[in-house]
């Protein structure tokens, strides 16, 4: 009896280890196979005839995407082991049948526009009853005593005085809320900066940015881009948004702003791969640093105010 009490537990452990192993082996796969992506982009001339490639694998294809912008067509493709899930286009039959459906009521509506005919002719002395009463109106307005130019010029006088007192006296309530709420945000903002706890944070986060930028920058990143818009002022906005990747991406991405005309040619190449174990690592790194645990928990408190 014993022995079969034993060696039903031993299998029993067995099963439960070998359990333990799938799962380890799985989540090994999850943070140590990398997601590697790719983008290809061409600009022509205009943003009408650009061609747009993006590719994404993991698992040597088993899961597997793929993005396309040709022809101001958008196209996707996924694709999960052996099951594929094409973007369908079957919607668009239906939509083709609908002027069939609709031209049936259209033929029956004819008797009901001689009805409508009919009833307007019924109408008519009803309109002419409503037309003689605003005569009537029309005359006893003019019996009416008409006020002197002295009323009606001092009538606008006070409507246009009490409307202007009432825009300026709006205007002076929002300027006072609006240096009241800058005054205090700035004072909050002053506090929640000058605190040591948080220049901890500050510092915390910013070497672990630098470490983990090291491990997520592309192998290829080239990008060559001569744009303009319509408008020189978006343009010079857009070109400051890229300057802040500048430091980040190094000398591989050349950028010539157009400002006199609207415009869009280059190609860009980006082609590199992430691994879930840097993030995990990095957001773990972050979590056990008290200070910065602290700083996100009151950054989250305010936003949620």
């Amino acid at each position: 009896m014993l022995h079969i009490i034993g060696l039903i537990l031993r299998i029993l452990g067995i099963l439960l280890l070998g359990i333990i192993g799938l799962l380890l082996l799985l989540l090994c796969i999850l943070l140590f196979v990398p997601v590697r992506y790719e983008l290809k982009a061409e600009f022509p001339g205009e943003l009408s005839s650009a061609k747009v490639r993006f590719r994404l694998t993991w698992l040597l294809h088993f899961l597997s995407a793929r993005v396309h912008y040709e022809e101001q067509e958008f196209a996707w493709w996924l694709r999960v082991a052996w099951k594929k899930f094409p973007n369908a286009e079957e919607p668009d039959k239906e939509t083709e049948e609908e002027p069939n459906i609709k031209k049936e009521p259209d033929a029956k509506q004819e008797p009901d526009e001689k009805e409508t005919t009919d009833i307007d002719i019924k109408e008519i002395p009803e309109d002419s009853s409503i037309k003689w009463t605003e005569r009537e109106n029309q005359e006893n307005r003019k019996k009416e005593k008409k006020p002197s130019v002295y009323e009606r010029l001092k009538r606008k006088i006070i409507t246009i005085w009490q409307k202007i007192k009432y825009t300026f006296a709006k205007i002076c309530g929002k300027i006072k809320d609006i240096s009241k709420n800058i005054s205090d945000t700035k004072e909050a903002i002053q506090i929640f900066l000058n605190d040591e706890v948080h220049r901890s944070a500050f510092r915390k986060v910013k070497k672990e940015l630098i470490w983990i930028k090291r491990l997520l920058k592309p192998k290829i990143f080239q990008v060559r881009l001569n744009y303009g818009f319509e408008d020189p002022c978006l343009t010079g906005q857009i070109l400051g948004l890229l300057g802040m990747v500048y430091p980040f991406v190094g000398d591989n991405m050349e950028i010539e702003p157009d400002f006199e005309q609207k415009v869009l040619k280059g190609d860009i190449h980006i082609k590199g791969r992430i691994r879930i174990i840097h993030l995990a690592v990095f957001a773990v790194k972050l979590f056990v640093h008290k200070e910065t645990r602290k700083t996100i928990m009151e950054v989250i408190h305010m936003v949620m105010k």
